[in-house]
């Protein structure tokens, strides 16, 4: 991880010309995905027990939480900049020692199928749903919640903005891509293939929410989306063959994802017919679109640069 630590520093302190800026932001984007994908792919690799992974989870919240409190103390800006790089390692860290808690309980590979689903569908509830935890960061119900999402999600930096974050994402996601793995390895499935398909698409999820964040499909804006959709369907459509379910097990499958999907669609039908509430003029708008615990969202640009 010490290459985000060193890409941080670069992003943050970078000046490039105006004409180079938007290729260099998308590599940079793309860099901070892959990066990250790339060590949690190589550390699942190793044997994990609950013991390692209790040890990973302590030691990386350790590691966020004391150097973020360090950066948000010291006024220099390439020291607050190398804290705040550091801290983001921790957090890696723990979602890396999480999912590989959560891998070390399952006893099965069957069991990764009803799971993905359950996990793309809950994700979709909590970025659409009014209720969703992330749909009201994002509607400003609860502004209590901007601080402390901010402080846990991943942040991809905008060049030459003292690692200003340019895009979010949720610790959910990388918990989960990390138990994918490890449970990928423990059962001997198909890694390499997973981590190869896995890479460039999340990568062309994160554009979408850069470039597109103005854009509203249907009722929904891009600017915040359910990562745990792309990253289920990448492990479901790469390892399907893997999976020999019997017939009670196709059955209980095939009835979690009718039912799940029956009810999140339901949900979201039945919350955008609503009327929209109204709000107070006197509420100040905020800056709540980044802060989602599972799911990729950006902030407003609040007239700095896009691409």
């Amino acid at each position: 991880m010490l290459a985000i630590v060193v890409l941080r520093l670069v992003t943050g302190f970078a000046q490039l010309p105006f004409a180079v800026l938007a290729f260099a932001s998308v590599v940079v984007s793309v860099l901070f995905i892959a990066i990250p994908i790339l060590g949690f792919y190589r550390g699942a690799s190793f044997p994990w027990t609950w013991r390692e992974a209790t040890l990973a989870v302590v030691a990386g919240a350790l590691i966020q939480f004391l150097f973020a409190m360090g950066a948000g103390a010291v006024k220099v800006p390439f020291l607050s900049v190398s804290l705040l790089a550091f801290s983001q390692t921790g957090l890696l860290l723990w979602c890396f020692g999480l999912g590989a808690l959560l891998a070390s309980i399952l006893k099965d590979k069957n069991v990764i199928l009803p799971v993905s689903i359950f996990l793309a569908l809950f994700d979709i509830w909590l970025v659409f749903a009014p209720e969703g935890v992330a749909s009201q960061a994002v509607s400003g119900k609860r502004p209590e919640l901007q601080q402390m999402m901010q402080g846990l999600s991943y942040q991809v930096p905008a060049l030459g903005g003292f690692a200003r974050p340019m895009a979010y994402v949720g610790p959910a996601d990388f918990l989960f891509i990390a138990m994918f793995f490890v449970a990928l390895f423990k059962f001997k499935m198909r890694t390499r293939a997973t981590f190869l398909a896995l890479v460039p698409t999340l990568a062309a999820y994160l554009l979408v929410v850069l470039v597109f964040r103005d854009t509203m499909l249907g009722p929904f804006r891009l600017a915040a989306l359910p990562a745990l959709l792309p990253i289920g369907a990448v492990i479901l459509a790469v390892n399907w063959r893997e999976f020999k379910l019997t017939k009670d097990e196709l059955a209980s499958t095939i009835a979690v994802l009718v039912i799940g999907t029956g009810l999140v669609t339901w949900r979201l039908i039945v919350s955008n017919s609503a009327p929209e509430p109204q709000v107070e003029p006197s509420m100040p708008e905020r800056d709540l679109r980044g802060l989602i615990p599972a799911g990729w969202s950006v902030p407003e640009p609040s007239g700095r640069s896009r691409f």
